[in-house]
């Protein structure tokens, strides 16, 4: 059943893409959203799952940023 449903999210999604041209994150979001709902996710825990499984990045300015230094260090 998930494959299933995968598989028809993709050409549900590439049917949006060509035939309607919505933004893409907008026709993905609206997919990935009618996804978790035919899963099984209530509607109102929807924002919620978003928010849990956002980016896991590093705030940004927290990493180092080593570009160039090896080039100036050899001058």
């Amino acid at each position: 059943m998930p494959l299933r449903v995968v598989g028809i999210s993709v050409l549900i999604l590439l049917l949006l893409m060509t035939k309607l041209r919505p933004n893409g994150f907008a026709a993905l979001l609206l997919v990935a959203v009618g996804v978790g709902v035919v899963r099984g996710i209530p509607l109102e825990r929807i924002p919620d799952v978003c928010r849990r499984s956002g980016p896991r990045c590093p705030p940004t300015g927290s990493g180092r940023s080593d570009r160039g230094s090896a080039a100036a260090s050899t001058r």
